[in-house]
């Protein structure tokens, strides 16, 4: 990417940081599954790009393609994911918890030959959950 097509992404993220963080664990599980729907939807054209971009096989990049969907599956469990722990009287007179909390913008770079399979895990798997 360009600077300042990463600056523009940055800005926009944090930009959209603060809604997205107040937005409960059960909606941003709904986004994940339209972005679910909507890779599924381009399936086709996404492979195509994969192999034209990444130099891979149609079936290669079939692959590369199943494996980042069943990553955003995977993320569609964001409640679950979400969910802290307890442990009563870990000590005496003592309890433990732990709470998770949206902490901000990342990025990731990830080779040309996984660009697409790192691309799907970091988006559900990032800060869009936190």
């Amino acid at each position: 990417m360009y600077a300042e097509e990463i600056s523009a992404a940055v800005e926009a993220a944090q930009k959209a940081f603060p809604a997205w963080s107040r937005t409960p664990v059960v909606q941003r599980g709904k986004v994940l599954f339209k972005f679910r729907e909507l890779m599924e939807a381009h399936s086709r054209e996404l492979v195509g790009l994969i192999t034209e971009e990444n130099g891979k096989t149609t079936e290669e990049a079939q692959g590369s393609f199943d494996r980042g969907i069943e990553c955003i599956e995977f993320a569609c469990g964001a409640p679950t994911l979400m969910m802290g722990d307890t442990v009563d009287r870990v000590g005496t007179s003592v309890d433990s918890w732990s709470t998770r909390y949206p902490v901000g913008v990342l990025r990731g770079y990830h080779s040309v030959q996984f660009s697409f399979h790192g691309t799907v895990v970091d988006v559900p798997h990032g800060d869009c959950l936190r």
